[in-house]
């Protein structure tokens, strides 16, 4: 849509205009007078982050604005000649100001010195009759605050990155006094600070009593199976608390997603869910243009770079990634997806598993020639790879890291370079095959196992399935995997209260303390010889507690606990296999809980020293998706004719069903049903919701941009 801006003097200086920006007409301004914070203010709505000049937009000027710009007066640059605040004023105008050799004032920046302030501390000061005055006037007698030495002025083009500046500045002084919030703080020796965490609200271990008295085991650095066999209880859903999905402890809504496969969100399930609250999107758009802006004026971005926050990158910048997985470098639509045995590297290797009936179903495991010689034996036409035996001295991570993930190619966490600073990793993406080519595209080295079409049409958990019978006939030499969801982007080490045996280097104190730790010194601490050569193998499902829901004190006084796991989990495929269990391919929700529930007695370990922090994204497979059922058999396409409705039903139908029967205009509706169509169908999230707040502000942040959210939440809300 074309659109004319007019600005009457109410515009922000310091805001950027977006990179559509066309055209930009000073020619009305600064016919005469000019000063030069206002000049630059001015001329800096029109700059931009680029990489050259195309789609910048043109400026146009007066001839006395050009003039001033482009014509040097004197031995100084036109614009750095002016005044340069019209709430300053020249300090002495009698007295002549010289310096070595010179007899006239010097009252600006000289030659090209456009960063020059000595100058202005000199020379000029704040005027004190003017309608707003200057924040410096008439504070000489405040402090001498014109000359304190504490004081600093962060001096930059506009939209260079001066707010990402500060904000880094204030990490540096964080990270430097260690996250102390005052003088009086016991933390001045620790790397680690009293915070509060947003903790399951099912970890409270309020009715186990006092931590003094017990087993050693109990607080072992890693769990003991004996310990937790005999003296720890198995707690069964009944004790979760409410999740997205509704509480798993009610048995109607636990037979409709478990027992019947139900892929829609129960009804009742809208009492209880946390959708909309605990899982309220944020966003982090502002945030991540201002620290990557940072990032490159601390890096000394060229001058001939012009800024946009419109096309900044949104990857954390260094001194904000530690330890966190990031998403990898977007890929445009024309970037070459990697073909086998071309010039990227790329392998194909396929081979054929048992799908949940004992057929035989194609799947595709990508990997990149140089993984391929790393981790895997010398694969055989049509054979099942398997992974190498790694040495126990060999500093790598030994288990493979298996992260299935749905709609989430360009902002799913998959890089993992950060999280494992010092030691190789084997990670592979699990991916549906009607996906695999977004995900693989201008990411040759990126491991990628591409499940049947089948699972196509099917729920995340159907992609579990498929990674443990792809595990229990790959992993002969160590038959363990570590598998994760893809939106967990960092980890806590966490100190117990009174914790006889802390972990992380800090001594306990009575409140639980929280340190930066990597995933590579998680998988580092289970894969540890003697851990591995006698308790390992003892359990089934390790996982770890989870950072979610509201901030509150954390309550949890034990490191272990025999109870549900999920979205990050060190797997005993052998022990699965032993027990004859398996994922349901067919669940939608509560998939993890279910394989949980069927292993008992076999042992399922929470470890709550370690702390697993999730970001919660826009869109993809954290949400339940409205889709077909899963065909129990194979269907035949038709002959000929269009396709049966069961097959044609697409995830935003039902939308689609409710618009027309309202009688509304699609105009604006038709933004949405693309919008949801790309974000994989995510219709039934949108009826979790119960507050109007709540749902236009989570579509914004799923790009709802010029799109009126009050006429979709009549249409999916009419009563209310």
């Amino acid at each position: 849509i074309n659109c004319i801006l007019i600005l009457c003097e109410k515009g922000k200086m310091g805001d950027s205009f977006p990179e559509s920006l066309r055209y930009y007409d000073l020619r009305l301004r600064y016919s005469s007078d000019m000063m030069r914070a206002a000049a630059e203010q001015d001329l800096g709505r029109a700059c931009r982050w680029a990489e050259d000049d195309t789609g910048l937009p043109i400026v146009l000027l007066s001839g006395s604005f050009f003039k001033k710009l482009t014509v040097a007066r004197g031995r100084g640059k036109g614009l750095l000649r002016c005044t340069p605040d019209d709430k300053m004023e020249q300090a002495n105008k009698k007295k002549k100001f010289t310096r070595t050799g010179n007899t006239e004032p010097e009252l600006y920046p000289q030659g090209t010195e456009e960063f020059e302030t000595k100058c202005y501390r000199e020379f000029w000061r704040a005027k004190k009759h003017c309608k707003s005055p200057h924040f410096d006037c008439d504070r000489k007698g405040n402090a001498d605050w014109c000359n304190n030495p504490r004081r600093f002025l962060l001096f930059g083009r506009p939209q260079i990155g001066k707010t990402g500046v500060f904000l880094h500045l204030a990490w540096l002084l964080w990270e430097a006094t260690e996250g102390r919030v005052g003088p009086d703080s016991d933390n001045a020796d620790n790397s680690s600070v009293q915070v509060d965490i947003p903790v399951d609200d099912d970890e409270s271990d309020d009715d186990v009593g006092e931590v003094d008295g017990r087993d050693p085991a109990a607080f072992s650095a890693l769990p003991c199976h004996e310990y937790v066999r005999d003296e720890l209880t198995w707690q069964d859903r009944a004790t979760l608390s409410a999740g997205k999905y509704g509480l798993p402890g009610d048995n109607v809504i636990w037979d409709w997603y478990v027992k019947e496969g139900k892929d829609s969100v129960h009804p009742t399930a809208l009492e209880t869910t946390t959708a909309g609250t605990t899982h309220r999107k944020v966003s982090v758009v502002s945030v991540s243009t201002a620290r990557t802006a940072a990032t490159a004026a601390l890096d000394g971005a060229s001058s001939a770079q012009v800024v946009s926050a419109a096309v900044l990158p949104v990857d954390p910048p260094k001194w904000l990634a530690k330890f966190r997985a990031t998403p990898l470098p977007s890929q445009s639509a024309s970037a070459a997806v990697p073909a086998d045995g071309d010039e990227s590297g790329a392998v194909c290797l396929r081979f054929m598993l048992l799908n949940a009936r004992g057929d035989g179903e194609q799947v595709q495991l990508w990997v990149h020639q140089d993984n391929l010689n790393a981790w895997w034996d010398d694969p055989q036409p049509g054979k099942i790879p398997t992974l190498k035996a790694i040495d126990k001295e060999a500093q790598r991570i030994r288990f493979p890291i298996f992260m299935p993930s749905s709609g989430r190619s360009a902002i799913g966490l998959l890089d993992l370079a950060a999280a494992f600073p010092n030691m190789p990793y084997n990670q592979i993406v699990v991916v549906k095959d009607c996906e695999a080519e977004t995900y693989r595209r201008g990411r040759p080295k990126l491991s990628v196992l591409v499940l049947p079409p089948s699972a196509d049409v099917l729920g995340n958990h159907a992609a579990r399935y498929w990674i443990i019978a792809f595990a229990k006939l790959a992993t002969p030499n160590f038959p363990y995997l570590y598998m994760m969801d893809d939106n967990i982007e960092y980890w806590k080490g966490r100190t117990l209260p009174m914790d006889p045996n802390p972990q992380f280097g800090v001594p306990a104190s009575k409140e639980a303390l929280f340190t930066d730790i990597s995933l590579e010194r998680v998988l580092e601490d289970f894969q540890g010889d003697v851990f591995v050569g006698t308790e390992l193998s003892h359990f089934a499902v390790i996982g770890f507690a989870r950072a979610a829901g509201g901030y509150k004190d954390n309550s949890a006084r034990w490191p272990y606990k025999r109870t549900h796991v999920y979205s990050a989990v060190i797997i005993n495929v052998a022990k699965l296999k032993e027990c004859d269990v398996q994922y349901d391919p067919r669940l939608h929700a509560w998939g993890d809980l279910d394989l949980n529930e069927r292993l008992q007695p076999a042992l399922v370990c929470k470890c709550q020293r370690y702390l697993q922090v999730k970001k919660q994204l826009a869109y993809g497979n954290q949400y339940m998706v409205a889709r077909p059922p899963a065909p129990t058999e194979p269907v035949d396409p038709p002959e000929s004719g269009p396709a049966s409705p069961e097959v044609a039903l697409g995830p935003v139908e039902p939308l689609r069903k409710l618009i027309e029967d309202a009688g509304l205009k699609k105009t604006s509706v038709d933004k949405a049903l693309e919008l949801i169509e790309a974000a994989g169908g995510d219709y039934d999230t949108l009826l979790l919701y119960d507050k109007y707040e709540s749902f236009s502000g989570d579509l914004v942040q799923m790009g709802f941009v010029g799109f009126e959210p009050i006429k979709l939440w009549k249409i999916l809300h009419p009563k209310v």
